[in-house]
């Protein structure tokens, strides 16, 4: 049953991957679309990954967003986590410039175990 969620899952993040504009060459952050429509289905599906389990919570306290990620996540295979993680990077960065760097924390423990930055190549995990 979880594996179908995660197809699910899956399958809305290439829809959303699908309208995303290509990247600008003369910056170092993509250009993407912002609109209110795409905002709404990316926050959309971060809640989807909230209440599935994916997700503990996040958050955005300062610059940076914050995602607290759960065992399910964990079992995920390496380019799903990061492709998961880029909605939410994609959802703060188009909101605020400033917000280029997704800090990652264990749900069960608290403790950072990675980064997601379009900066440094995209998911980096300890």
């Amino acid at each position: 049953m979880k594996k179908l969620m995660i197809i699910g899952l899956l399958f809305m993040l290439f829809s959303l991957l699908a309208c995303a504009s290509p990247t600008s060459t003369h910056t170092s952050i993509p250009s993407m679309d912002s609109s209110p429509e795409m905002q709404a289905k990316r926050l959309n599906l971060i809640n989807k990954l909230i209440s599935e389990g994916i997700f503990y919570k996040v958050e955005k306290p300062g610059d940076y967003a914050h995602v607290w990620l759960t065992p399910l996540f964990h079992s995920l295979d390496f380019e799903d986590k990061e492709s998961f993680v880029s909605v939410v990077y994609a959802y703060y960065i188009s909101r605020d410039s400033k917000a280029d760097t997704v800090i990652l924390y264990d749900s069960k423990t608290g403790k950072h175990i990675g980064v997601y930055a379009e900066l440094y190549g995209g998911l980096k995990l300890d």
